[in-house]
């Protein structure tokens, strides 16, 4: 990995962290929602697919934790899958 490597594997664990910790969003805009009629063995699954997350971009991060994080609140995921590319380099 050389020295880059665990660095920005740092970087981006506190960003996931970052996302699911509590925001500034309004209590109410955060409520669970419950959807009527599915069974009790319903797994919900939230797929979340090439952040790009990039040193050229902060802001990528920044709207990452600003939409990603109250979204899965809001659906409250059993399991959430982060898969693709978690970095960019432009």
């Amino acid at each position: 990995m050389g020295t880059r490597g665990p660095r920005l594997l740092t970087v981006l664990l506190t960003l996931v962290a970052a996302a699911a910790a509590p925001s500034a969003v309004s209590r109410d805009e955060r409520e669970v929602v419950e959807v009527s009629g599915a069974p009790d063995g319903v797994v919900w699954v939230a797929q979340i697919s090439d952040l790009h997350f990039s040193v050229h971009h902060p802001e990528r991060a920044y709207d990452f934790r600003r939409y990603v994080g109250p979204a899965l609140a809001m659906v409250n995921p059993d399991l959430v899958l982060i898969t693709g590319d978690l970095t960019g380099m432009y």
